[in-house]
């Protein structure tokens, strides 16, 4: 209920924002010029950097979790032969 809530929120604020900055503005990079309302550039700016931000965490990410399932395969291991080795004993 909680996360609801605050997307909610999060979406109010984007329309409120989106509203007040409608206004069409000129981007000009190199060769190409855009004229398209400023709320439409930030939301494009916006995602480029999530995009660019996982991108650059997704390595260690990957690294993390392969190092995880090999360490639950190891511990399973060690339980497998500690259970086994407690039966012969008996």
């Amino acid at each position: 209920m909680f996360s609801l809530i605050i997307t909610l929120v999060f979406i109010i604020f984007a329309i409120v924002f989106a509203v007040q900055n409608s206004d069409v503005v000129d981007v000009q990079f190199f060769f190409w010029k855009l004229s398209w309302p400023l709320a439409f550039i930030v939301l494009i700016f916006f995602a480029l950097g999530l995009a660019i931000g996982l991108l650059a965490v997704l390595p260690t990410v990957v690294r993390k979790h392969r190092k995880l399932a090999h360490e639950r395969k190891m511990r399973e291991s060690l339980e497998k032969n500690h259970i086994n080795s407690n039966e012969e004993d008996v």
